[in-house]
């Protein structure tokens, strides 16, 4: 997940968050209603935005989309991205205790994936004998390996 996410208050104008979301290189931005998130706000949105014509001064509020679809941080990669193609969105923010912690976009989990070798691996997953583990590099640079049926990385040696 990236873990800085721009937030800014519902009350604001669709002015101020394209400003922000402009000067940051951010695609989204989260709204916030009594320092919790209330919706959120997408480059996809200012479509419809100028699609109705709507004027800057337009409050975020009007306009945002909530409730905003979330998840946790337990949740893992496949979890995350499988919400995302089922309810056709491209970020899903990380909630812990009703706080923003970071938000997944499509582009980290291709990140994620990317370094996934075509390859299989000769190791087994120890929890699934019948699984065969695949070699992905992580964001960090680091290498482990991967079980898509447990959704489990182990280490190995290279």
């Amino acid at each position: 997940m990236t873990k800085d996410v721009e937030m800014i208050s519902a009350d604001h104008t669709i002015r101020d968050a394209a400003k922000i979301m402009h000067k940051d290189n951010v695609s989204s931005i989260v709204a916030m209603k009594n320092n919790k998130p209330a919706g959120i706000l997408t480059e996809r949105d200012f479509v419809g935005v100028m699609s109705h014509h709507y004027p800057p001064s337009t409050k975020i509020s009007q306009i945002m989309i909530s409730p905003v679809i979330h998840i946790t941080p337990e949740k893992s990669v496949l979890e995350a991205s499988n919400i995302m193609v089922k309810k056709k969105i491209r970020k899903i923010p990380v909630f812990d205790a009703e706080k923003i912690v970071g938000i997944v976009t499509a582009t980290d989990i291709l990140r994620f994936f990317r370094f996934a070798s075509v390859e299989q691996s000769k190791n087994k997953c120890p929890l699934h004998t019948d699984e065969e583990l695949v070699k992905t590099e992580l964001s960090d640079g680091t290498h482990r390996l991967y079980c898509y049926k447990c959704e489990e990385f182990f280490k190995f040696d290279e």
